[in-house]
């Protein structure tokens, strides 16, 4: 009622209709309502002023709040801006778009996993500070990326590196390889394949264990 009641005493937008109408979409959405909500909202305030609003308005109400809400996704879903990696809700959607299209992610990927500090979970204990602890995991995804080239790969909260691998017969010798490069930079590191469980639930699972502590 709040967010209404302030549109409300806003003066009516005249010539510029459209322009509010997209204007209402994006301000709602930054405040994270439904687009439901959003035409809720629009059709109230132009029925407090004696009409319904127009197709035009309410297609740009919805293009304001699309535009505002993919942004917003975008930016959190796709890429760390610390590190430039992929971030976990990223590499989520990935997987959840390969099972939509009906490919077995147990036979066809795994997971290889690089987590800091010798010890699986553990942060190396000169990146206590978050900037040092991001730049240190740029550094690490790009090691990682020399060696699984266009694969996704992610960061995590942990400050793991994260993998999203073909499962094929090459895997064992990347991993290989990668412990390989890592050893020589000096990096203090454990590396792990997972292989990727069958379940949904299962396998949210296992990301937020590699996501948290």
């Amino acid at each position: 009622m709040g967010r209404l009641a302030d549109l409300l005493r806003r003066p009516a937008p005249g010539p510029t209709s459209l322009e509010h109408a997209r204007d209402v979409g994006r301000r709602l959405a930054r405040d994270g309502a439904s687009v439901g909500e959003a035409l809720r909202t629009l059709r109230a305030e132009e029925q407090a002023r004696g009409r319904e609003p127009r197709t035009e308005e309410v297609e740009a109400l919805v293009e304001g709040w699309a535009d505002t809400t993919l942004g917003h996704l975008h930016r959190l879903t796709c890429e760390d801006p610390l590190t430039g990696l992929a971030t976990t809700a990223h590499l989520r959607t990935r997987l959840a778009e390969q099972r939509r299209a009906g490919l077995d992610l147990a036979q066809a990927h795994a997971l290889v996993v690089v987590s800091p500090g010798g010890t699986e979970g553990d942060r190396p204990a000169h990146d206590s500070d978050s900037l040092r602890a991001a730049l240190w995991g740029a550094a690490l995804g790009e090691r990682v990326r020399v060696v699984f080239g266009e694969e996704t790969v992610a960061h995590t909260a942990s400050g793991r590196v994260v993998v999203l691998a073909h499962k094929d017969r090459r895997l064992e010798g990347l991993v290989g390889l990668l412990r390989r490069l890592l050893l020589e930079d000096g990096y203090d590191v454990t590396t792990r394949v997972h292989p990727l469980p069958e379940g949904e639930l299962e396998l949210v699972l296992l990301l937020e264990r590699l996501d948290g502590a």
